[in-house]
């Protein structure tokens, strides 16, 4: 988990340069931590590899990670 720290600081200063509420950076937030701790565990149980997170702002102001 070498870069666990640095995928959820990502997010979070996604979230909060978009002024969205402290409450829902907290539920977005624990929500890719069982994300990128499930994809560390399963996908790559005995090796190394690669994740990429990517966002976009949405014209209706959301921003949809995947």
């Amino acid at each position: 988990m070498n870069y666990f720290d640095a995928f959820i600081e990502f997010i979070d200063s996604c979230l909060k340069d978009r002024d969205i509420d402290i409450k829902i950076i907290h539920k977005v937030r624990l929500a890719y931590e069982e994300i990128i701790i499930n994809i560390i565990k399963y996908a790559y149980p005995d090796s190394t590899g690669e994740i990429t997170i990517q966002y976009k702002i949405e014209p209706s102001h959301s921003i949809a990670f995947t």
